[in-house]
């Protein structure tokens, strides 16, 4: 069997070069653990022909505390139903360690506008200034930067397992 995965892959390789390859500036292959107890998914029936994806790199040793701050931020969007919806995940294996990624879907271009209630006003509804404030506090030292971007699906491209 192996070695006939070796052909398959083989034949998938050169059908690539031949036909995507000569459009591709580089590649890089990342792998990702997704985070069901850090992630507040939307809906399945939400529109999300848009993705704001946020990577945040961290120190080596902001892990725990990147972690802490996530799960009180999280926490809060729940307890005060703030209207956002993510999804994370953590790189397995591929790039910059450790980095974790948040995915927005979006809409459309005007669901970038922030909520009428800031970030930051969620926050100390949840737990007041002092203790929002040491939540910020922890993300700063814990992350080494931040990279975003923007995504469009494209359904077309896309496989969606039904829900039973």
């Amino acid at each position: 069997i192996a070695h006939l995965l070796g052909k398959v892959e083989e034949a998938d390789m050169a059908d690539y070069y031949a036909t995507g390859g000569p459009y591709v500036e580089s590649m890089n292959a990342g792998y990702y653990l997704y985070q069901p107890d850090l992630s507040r998914s939307a809906p399945r029936d939400l529109p999300r022909p848009l993705i704001e994806v946020m990577r945040y790199h961290l120190k080596m040793d902001g892990v725990a505390d990147f972690l802490q701050a996530t799960r009180k931020i999280h926490d809060a969007i729940q307890k005060t139903d703030w209207p956002a919806y993510y999804d994370v995940y953590l790189l397995f294996n591929g790039g910059e360690h450790p980095t974790y990624v948040f995915m927005f879907p979006r809409k459309n271009w005007a669901d970038f506008e922030p909520p009428e209630v800031s970030f930051m006003a969620m926050l100390e509804k949840a737990y007041g200034r002092e203790e929002a404030t040491s939540v910020m506090n922890l993300i700063g030292k814990s992350v080494h930067c931040v990279h975003s971007e923007i995504a469009a699906s494209r359904p077309d491209m896309s496989y969606v397992p039904e829900t039973k």
